[in-house]
């Protein structure tokens, strides 16, 4: 595992765009962020990022096969380490406060300089006014206009002169606190799979849901991004700062979400590097197929769960025992059967929706016959789920089409999915027709959190 800079890596910066008090106050924030996501994933609590490239199935597996390595002594010396940066950054607010009331200070000396020109100022315009009464011609009043305009000119200069010395002030205090916040060495040298940790929680904390009823009653979940949720008590931090940082870090977890399932590509390593570049959002995707091909390949090598919950399409997810059908598979001689095994452990949690009704959900005939029209939880996910999803976050619309926008795919391939599409299409598995069930989110989750109350 490689060692990262976690600030340098969370906030990368020209040292000319902040202040060094906003510097400190995204370094807290970030790292009482941090510090809550190396907590969270000790206590077995996964973050469900938002990033937009519609593989929130990678980030669970990745996270799935964090939880089984040994970094219990990782995450807690990283935690320690958090900790004492905090206390630093603690440290040196109070300098930067120190300087900041000398600074203050000193500029009000500096102010108190102004007072003799706005005396002279005002007698020169009395005197002015005096003056100008007596005069009746407009040649003799220019002249005077002239006359007095050389002395405020000089008033202005002097002004000038000391307007340039607090600008000085204020530069020489900036350098102050700028080295200040240098000598802090307010920095944590951080294992690549913390940050990763601490990447995806920022990313599920700044997740906002909403829910929206259509005209036929089904409820649809959208995701959007509120940085407000990142703030920390106590810390004063410009929204707008992390309205630039959190696109940087769904930028790079779904670069490293491409990395991570290519390395483990096995025999469709070849199909995952033919990757497509998205001009708008500026990044390289997989097709939606292919990726999760390869990864329900890897799921199934790694024997993980998989928890199935479906609920009505109008039902909403948040009410209690909205997901009428829920069920846990274990892997069996190469394929998923359904399990009677409550051994907690992390799970890959498929969420769906389907237009049955909820009494029908709960039955053993309707999870039955998802099987037997499916294939199996595993054909359904990698052979049916897959091919009627858009292929690319940038498609609007499932359709035929979306094919041929998979690089270097063959006519035989082509053909293939859009017979696939039309199978699952015809079986009630797509959007359009949810009447088996339609798959809305995957994230990872402990089997104890998600079995509770099962009828």
């Amino acid at each position: 595992m490689n060692t990262v800079f976690l600030l340098q890596e969370l906030f990368p910066c020209e040292d000319s765009l902040y202040k060094p008090e906003e510097k400190l106050d995204v370094m807290e924030t970030l790292l009482c962020q941090t510090d809550k996501a190396i907590t969270a994933f000790i206590q077995q609590q996964f973050s469900d990022p938002l990033i937009g490239d519609q593989l929130c199935e990678i980030r669970a597996y990745q996270a799935i096969m964090l939880s089984k390595e040994n970094l219990s002594e990782t995450l807690y010396a990283s935690k320690q380490e958090c900790i004492k940066l905090l206390d630093q950054i603690k440290k040196t607010r109070k300098i930067l406060e120190s300087l900041e009331e000398e600074e203050i200070l000193a500029l009000k000396e500096k102010q108190k300089e102004f007072l003799p020109f706005k005396q002279r100022n005002e007698s020169l315009h009395q005197q002015f006014k005096m003056e100008k009464e007596g005069l009746s011609s407009e040649a003799a009043k220019q002249a005077l206009s002239e006359k007095f305009q050389g002395e405020f000119e000089k008033i202005k200069k002097e002004k000038d002169a000391i307007n340039k010395q607090m600008d000085a002030v204020k530069q020489t205090f900036y350098a102050h606190k700028e080295q200040t916040l240098v000598k802090a060495k307010i920095e944590a040298s951080l294992l690549s799979d913390i940050l990763w940790i601490a990447k995806t929680h920022i990313l599920s904390a700044v997740k906002l849901e909403k829910e929206e009823k259509l005209g036929d009653g089904k409820i649809v979940i959208s995701d959007r991004t509120l940085v407000s949720n990142l703030k920390v008590e106590n810390v004063k931090c410009k929204a707008a700062i992390f309205e630039s940082i959190v696109p940087l870090i769904k930028k790079s977890i779904a670069a490293s979400s491409i990395d991570y399932l290519s390395e483990r590509g096995g025999d469709l390593q070849e199909k995952l590097q033919n990757l497509r570049f998205l001009k708008e959002k500026s990044r390289y995707e997989m097709p939606f197929y292919f990726a999760l091909k390869a990864l329900y390949k890897n799921v199934l090598r790694e024997k993980i769960p998989i928890i199935l919950k479906i609920r009505n399409q109008c039902t909403s997810p948040k009410e209690p025992e909205a997901f009428a059908c829920k069920a846990l598979f274990r892997p069996e001689g190469g394929k998923y059967g359904i399990s009677k095994d409550m051994e907690n452990e992390p799970a890959m949690i498929i969420e769906a929706y389907s237009t049955q009704e909820k009494s029908a959900l709960k039955t053993s005939a309707y999870l039955q016959n998802f099987l037997a029209i499916s294939g199996g939880l595993l054909n359904y996910l990698v052979e049916i789920d897959s091919v009627q999803h858009i292929q690319y976050s940038d498609q609007q619309k499932s359709s035929d089409d979306m094919f041929d926008e998979i690089p270097n795919l063959t006519e035989i391939e082509r053909e293939q999915l859009i017979n696939q599409r039309k199978i699952a299409i015809e079986n009630g598995f797509d959007s359009e027709n949810p009447f088996i069930c339609c798959v809305e989110h995957v994230f990872a989750d402990m089997i104890g959190n998600q079995m509770g109350g099962v009828s």
